[in-house]
C-alpha cells in the first residue's frame, strides 16, 4: 500500500514539474532582429508536400506596449518582396497570448474578436482541451436562409517531444489548435442545445525555447455538406538569426524600412526604420497611380529604431493602397499599404 502511494505521488510530483517548469516566456525571444526563415508548403490529402516550397521570413521589429500588453511585433513577409503582415505577440508566466483582426467572411458576417486569445497555455492539464474562443451567432447566406452556428478555437497541450526540422534537432512542447464550425440545434427545454461539428480544422504546433514555433502542420481537411478537401500545409524552421547576426546585415544597408503595422489598416498604422548612422531622410506618400499626395517625414534623423503613426484620415483618403517611398541621399525603398476605410 505504501509502495502505491509512493507512486502515485511521484507521478502526481512529475506532472506538476512537467506543466509548470515549461514557462511560456522561455519560448518567446524579445530581442528585436531576431529572422526566423521557414519552407511553407501544401500538401496533399496525406500530408506529404506537392509543390516546391513557399519562403517566409519572420523578424522582430519591436517590443512596446499594445492593447495593454508588452508585446512583440513580428513582421511576416515572402522572400524577396517587402510586403508583408504583422504578428501580434506576448506572454504572461505561463500563457502566449495572440492577437488577431476581426475576422470576416465576404459580405455575410463579421465577428468583433476580443483584443487578445490565450493561445498556448503552458499549465494546462496535458491531453486536456481547453478552450480559447467561442461565439454563437446566426449567418444569413442567399439560398440556404439563416443558420444559427457556434465558431469556436480550441487547444490541447501535448507534451513534450523531440522534433527535427531543417534548423537542427530540439525539444518542444506540442500544441494543438483546433478551428471548429458548429451547427446548433435547439432543443426543448431543460434540455440545453446540441452542437454538430460542421468544419474542424485542427492544427500542430511545436514551440522550442528561444525560437517560438519551428514547425506548424495544418491537416488537411474534407468537409462531407460541401463536397470540399481543404488542402494542408507544413511550417518548418530553416535558419533562425539572432539579433546581432542581423543588426551586422543592416550596417551593411545603411538602413532597414519595415513594412507598417498593421497591414490592412483602418485610421491609423505604424511605420517602422531603423538607421546606422545618423543621415537625413524623407518619407513621401503615393497613389497607387503614383501621384505624390504629401511629405510625411523630412528632416535629419540619429541612428537607431524610429516609429512614425500614419492617420490616413487626416489626409481624408479612400480605401485602396497607397505607397511609401523612403529616400536617404544615395538609396530609396517602397513599401505599398492598404486602407479599408
Amino acid at each position: 500500500m505504501k509502495n502505491r502511494i509512493k507512486i502515485i505521488c511521484l507521478i502526481l510530483f512529475t506532472t506538476y514539474f512537467e506543466i509548470h517548469s515549461q514557462t511560456a516566456p522561455l519560448y518567446l525571444p524579445k530581442e528585436i532582429g531576431n529572422v526566423w526563415i521557414s519552407n511553407l508548403y501544401v500538401t496533399d490529402t496525406l500530408g506529404n508536400p506537392i509543390d516546391p516550397p513557399q519562403v517566409i521570413i519572420d523578424s522582430s521589429i519591436k517590443y512596446s506596449g499594445y492593447l495593454g500588453r508588452q508585446t512583440l511585433f513580428i513582421h511576416r513577409r515572402p522572400e524577396n518582396t517587402s510586403n508583408g503582415d504583422t504578428l501580434w505577440i506576448s506572454s504572461s508566466n505561463q500563457s502566449i497570448f495572440i492577437h488577431q483582426r476581426d475576422f470576416q467572411v465576404d459580405t455575410f458576417f463579421t465577428i468583433d474578436l476580443p483584443d487578445w486569445f490565450e493561445y498556448y497555455r503552458f499549465s494546462t492539464v496535458l491531453g486536456l482541451p481547453y478552450t480559447i474562443y467561442r461565439v454563437d451567432t446566426t449567418v444569413t447566406i442567399p439560398n440556404l436562409g439563416t443558420l444559427p452556428l457556434r465558431f469556436l478555437i480550441r487547444g490541447t497541450r501535448l507534451g513534450s517531444e523531440i522534433i527535427t526540422v531543417p534548423a537542427g534537432t530540439f525539444n518542444s512542447i506540442k500544441f494543438k489548435i483546433e478551428f471548429v464550425v458548429q451547427y446548433r440545434v435547439a432543443l426543448p427545454p431543460p434540455l440545453p442545445p446540441l452542437f454538430i461539428d460542421l468544419v474542424n480544422i485542427p492544427t500542430y504546433d511545436w514551440l522550442v525555447q528561444n525560437r517560438y514555433i519551428v514547425k506548424s502542420f495544418q491537416e488537411p481537411v474534407y468537409i462531407d455538406s460541401l463536397n470540399l478537401t481543404l488542402p494542408g500545409s507544413l511550417r518548418e524552421l530553416v535558419q533562425f538569426r539572432a539579433s546581432t547576426n542581423v543588426h551586422h546585415e543592416n550596417r551593411l544597408n545603411d538602413f532597414h524600412l519595415y513594412q507598417n503595422y498593421p497591414n490592412p489598416f483602418n485610421g491609423k498604422t505604424t511605420i517602422l526604420f531603423e538607421l546606422n548612422s545618423k543621415m537625413s531622410i524623407k518619407l513621401d506618400l503615393y497613389s497607387i497611380r503614383g501621384e505624390f499626395i504629401e511629405t510625411l517625414l523630412s528632416g535629419e534623423f540619429n541612428s537607431g529604431l524610429h516609429s512614425f503613426e500614419f492617420d490616413a484620415e487626416k489626409f481624408n483618403l479612400s480605401s485602396g493602397i497607397y505607397f511609401c517611398r523612403f529616400t536617404t541621399n544615395n538609396f530609396s525603398r517602397i513599401i505599398s499599404m492598404t486602407y479599408i476605410k
